[in-house]
């Protein structure tokens, strides 16, 4: 008892110390579970992605219509401003600052219209007298005194239309929709926000702030959406489940127990057994990874029912023999051939090509070390304490007896029921649905004001390419290729890019001897009579992406450009074309584009994810067969080997009736069903109909039931998934694992 206490006191404190000193860091970003890219090439690509996902992680966007919409948003962009949350970086800036400074590259600058218009030799003097009566045209007025041409003017106007309709009006951001105008504020929050806990204090803060504004401008509709929000809801709701179900479950572990054991020894039991089993995880966690991904706990926690089950078979024979002196051995054996084949079957996670399944497998297989320690050095002294086993004696033999009397009939209820499950799949085949959204628990108003942003924002069919390239020029004449291949495709399309406001150096050459010739042939001569300025184009000037970045354009610009020490990466965000049509468009430069969908990416991760899952079932099914055959007999490897199987395929098919496509999760409840069938199955082989190894059985399914079970009242999808398959397997297993045996226990 000294032993194991002390060894428990000593895991506590090193994992204590590791915590509070910070030698851990937790990671939660589902873009991290992408497996890493072997080739330098493709950890490259990964780097940039990164890049432009944390330039928006901690944006938000807030959307302001109604009557007093204008009102709504000076107010909230006065609030905001006093937070130091909007960037002093205007978004889109003054359009007489962009023709100001685009005036130093006259001749350099074309709109497409204009530069079709000086290929085929067009007239000017008329477009640009039209041009010129529209006198309330900001574009005229801001460029016509530096370049009378108008040319600087097209090329801005032209620019700004790629951007789906967003303009700035007076300091404001505007769209005007067929429904209402909509003022737009975009809110840069501090990099903190993207911690969980912090992130639910920034959106707390944030709605506590639009409400208010909301409240004072009664006749104004806000509507926000941004990554915080959902990292906040998600968390929320996830922190009040787990406190629900935890409680909950706590509670009727609590209340069974006592009832069973009619004491607290046999509950110190339990709960040290848990503790001893969570820390020997962490532990081994803390020490192989550098971070930790939190959904390795999710998979992690079919620890708990198989922890406690070596505690209840511990208890139960300790209670039945009396005497230390007299323990049977069979139950020890069956512990540790029970945590042997369990330790090798996760240990094929470590084979497949998910990279936190490692996680997963150093959790259990050490957490189950844990819990063997546990029960040999902790639990034996709790259990030779005086405690009344008659309930549990009179329970267990009641059970036995029903299970042996009906036999039979068991059989042919398991039979009857995998029948008709397999009969309804002529029907209505087996289908998969793993898309990342069963992750979400966002509430439904969130979902739709990130729907209406995405349109009001990008367009219908938003898309964004990665492009790739050794230097600046390379990567803007790559953009022009593509947009040129994009608008004879789909002339509705708009398109977003660096190359919309820093053409090619190249584009900008041909724009130059364009006008020249022009101007050498005189094509302008007429028009210069009636203008009080000539029309002159001065000495070429390059525009470059780094003279850019340091002007009024920067916004425009650095949104769109990452470099690192290799390359250059571009950002173009593409709308109204559909992905399969824009796919083909960039098939040819494979090496050089990638069309980004990070939903899509982490739906694939899932779905391999569960492939690899069903695979690791089958070899760890086979594994175990043989390990039975081995210790036992052939007939036994048998019968366990079909038992197994039969609860897996009526959990997933039933889960399937119920739920409709199945996913990971449910997959992920396999693992724990696996796990505890397992256990069942061996120490029905050790220890028959046993009044007290069927009580044991009995009591370890029931805590498994009410640890999981609870999670088919969760709101997210993930969550349900996984209990309700857990509930179906517990029950399924629960029966059929005693006919895989023949007599009774002597």
């Amino acid at each position: 008892m000294l032993l194991g206490a002390l060894q428990l006191a000593f895991s506590l404190i090193v994992v204590v110390a590791m915590l509070v000193t910070n030698k851990v860091h937790f990671q939660a970003d589902m873009l991290a579970l992408l497996p890493t890219e072997d080739s330098a090439s493709g950890a490259q690509w990964q780097q940039s992605e990164a890049a432009f996902f944390n330039q928006h992680q901690s944006k938000v966007v807030l959307s302001f219509t109604g009557e007093q919409h204008l009102k709504a948003h000076d107010q909230a962009h006065q609030d905001f401003t006093k937070k130091g949350w909007l960037s002093s970086e205007k978004v889109n800036p003054d359009i007489n600052e962009i023709a100001r400074f685009y005036s130093q590259y006259q001749g350099s600058l074309l709109s497409v219209a204009n530069k079709q218009s000086l290929e085929r030799g067009d007239n000017f003097d008329e477009q640009i007298l039209s041009k010129l009566s529209e006198s309330a045209n900001p574009f005229v007025q801001a460029s016509f005194e530096l370049d009378p041409s108008l040319m600087i003017g097209n090329f801005i106007e032209q620019s700004l239309v790629n951007t789906n309709g967003i303009s700035q009006q007076d300091g404001r951001l505007v769209k005007q929709t067929p429904q209402d105008e909509v003022a737009i504020l975009i809110v840069d929050l501090p990099e903190q926000a993207k911690d969980i806990v912090n992130a639910q204090l920034f959106a707390t803060e944030l709605l506590n702030t639009l409400n208010t504004i909301q409240s004072t401008y009664q006749n104004s509709v806000i509507k926000y959406s941004g990554i915080v929000f959902h990292t906040s809801e998600n968390a929320q709701q996830a922190a009040f489940e787990m406190s629900l179900f935890g409680s909950l479950s706590l509670i009727a572990m609590i209340i069974l127990v006592w009832y069973f054991f009619q004491g607290i020894q046999a509950l110190s039991a339990v709960l040290l057994t848990l503790t001893n089993a969570i820390t020997y995880g962490l532990l081994a966690l803390f020490i192989v990874f550098k971070e930790v991904h939190l959904i390795s706990f999710v998979f992690g926690i079919t620890l708990i029912g198989i922890a406690i089950d070596y505690c209840f078979h511990y208890l139960t024979d300790k209670i039945e023999q009396g005497d230390t002196s007299l323990h049977n051995n069979a139950v020890r054996n069956a512990i540790l051939l029970g945590f042997a084949s369990t330790a090798i079957g996760y240990a094929m996670f470590l084979f497949t090509p998910i990279g936190f399944f490692a996680q997963i497998a150093t959790f259990i297989i050490f957490g189950l070390t844990g819990a063997i320690v546990a029960v040999f050095t902790l639990v034996p002294q709790l259990a030779n304490k005086a405690i009344n086993d008659s309930r549990l004696k009179t329970t267990g033999q009641k059970l036995a007896s029903i299970m042996a009397s009906n036999r039979k009939n068991m059989l042919m209820v398991v039979l009857l029921s995998l029948g008709l499950l397999l009969a309804k799949q002529v029907f209505t085949p087996l289908t998969f649905d793993d898309n990342i959204a069963l992750l979400s628990a966002s509430s439904d108003k969130l979902l739709a004001n990130e729907q209406s942003h995405q349109q009001l924002l990008f367009g219908t069919n938003h898309h964004r390419l990665l492009i790739r390239a050794n230097n600046n020029q390379a990567a803007l004449e790559l953009e022009e290729q593509l947009n040129q291949a994009i608008m004879s495709t789909e002339s509705k399309a708009q398109v977003s890019a660096i190359s919309n406001w820093v053409p090619s150096a190249k584009s900008q050459q041909e724009n130059y001897q364009l006008l020249s010739n022009a101007e050498n042939n005189q094509t302008f001569t007429q028009i210069n009579t009636l203008l009080t300025q000539k029309i002159t184009f001065p000495q070429f000037t390059l525009l470059t992406v780094e003279d850019a970045l340091k002007s009024p354009i920067k916004s425009l610009v650095s949104p769109f450009y990452y470099r690192d020490s290799q390359a250059v990466t571009t950002l173009m965000q593409v709308s109204n074309i559909d992905k399969a049509k824009l796919a083909k468009l960039i098939s040819p430069y494979a090496n050089k584009v990638m069309l980004v969908d990070k939903a899509a990416q982490l739906s694939d991760l899932m779905t391999l994810a569960r492939e690899n899952l069903l695979l690791w079932l089958v070899i760890a099914i086979a594994i175990f067969t043989v390990v039975l055959w081995k210790k036992f007999t052939r007939r036994a490897a048998i019968n366990a080997g079909a038992a197994l199987l039969a609860t897996i395929i009526i959990s997933l098919l039933l889960s399937n009736v119920i739920q409709g496509p199945l996913n990971i999760f449910n997959a992920l409840a396999l693992v724990l069903i696996l796990a505890l069938a397992i256990d069942y199955l061996i120490f029905y082989q050790s220890r028959a109909l046993h009044p007290m190894n069927v009580i044991a059985i009995t009591l370890s399914a029931l805590s498994s039931a009410f640890v999981f079970g609870l999670l088919v009242v969760s709101k997210t999808p993930a969550i349900f998934s996984f209990g309700l398959t857990v509930v179906i397997g517990l029950i399924c297993i629960y029966f059929i694992a005693p006919l895989t045996i023949r007599g009774k226990y002597e």
